[in-house]
């Protein structure tokens, strides 16, 4: 497996658990289209951006979407779950690597263009990846 289907698969397995869906909470990649009708989900996308040897760092976004006009509360109640899922955890992919993921952040980042009946906050939260 390479890099980043392994970085993609660590991320992907954490919102494929019984765990997570248990959660209630969408889960679409960043370039998929919600269900219609769909609040308070996230949209999860990856960045690697620096390599050195058998180490990649990144970071992990995901836009939390919810009613606009409803404050931050429900953005930070998903923030909360997913850091019980990622915050200083590691994810073991097989026998070829691991992804450890650290310290997260959430900021608001108003409403969003596409459906301005949604507002949008990101949580993001680094990560390095040790493998082949």
């Amino acid at each position: 497996m390479s890099k980043y289907d392994a970085i993609y698969s660590d991320i992907w397995k954490i919102f494929d658990t019984v765990e997570w869906k248990a959660e209630a909470i969408p889960s679409y990649p960043t370039d998929m289209i919600q269900a219609s009708g769909v609040t308070n989900f996230i949209k999860i996308s990856q960045f690697a951006n620096y390599e050195k040897l058998q180490q990649t760092s990144g970071l992990l976004e995901i836009d939390i979407y919810i009613n606009a006009g409803d404050g931050p509360k429900q953005a930070n109640i998903i923030a909360d779950k997913l850091d019980k899922y990622l915050a200083n955890k590691t994810r073991t992919t097989g026998l070829t690597g691991s992804t450890q993921f650290f310290e997260s952040s959430l900021a608001f980042f108003g409403t969003d263009k596409a459906n301005p009946s949604l507002s949008r906050y990101r949580y993001t939260i680094p990560f390095n990846y040790y493998g082949n």
